[in-house]
């Protein structure tokens, strides 16, 4: 029995149309003269931006949550506890 399984490997991969501008539009040198985009270019512009991608991240922060977070440390000190007699009631 053969194997028929071939991996397609695509080789040009391009960005969609608008993206492609609006690169043109803030990393103009990062294209050569022929227009075409220059990965290793763009990457190095990265790597070196005054922008920290490792640090940034979305966080939720409120005028208490410190001390939440410190109530939740806390050890229990309510138990909660079912009331058979009112549950009886009808």
């Amino acid at each position: 029995m053969t194997n028929t399984n071939k991996q397609n490997i695509t080789g040009s991969i391009k960005a969609p149309k608008d993206n492609l501008e609006k690169l043109k539009k803030d990393f103009p040198h990062c294209f050569d003269k022929n227009g075409n985009f220059d990965f290793e270019k763009f990457k190095h512009e990265l790597e070196t931006s005054e922008i920290n991608f490792s640090k940034e991240s979305y966080g939720m922060d409120w005028l208490g949550k410190s001390y939440a977070r410190l109530l939740a440390s806390d050890e229990t000190s309510t138990l909660l506890k079912e009331n058979e007699e009112w549950n009886e009631k009808k």
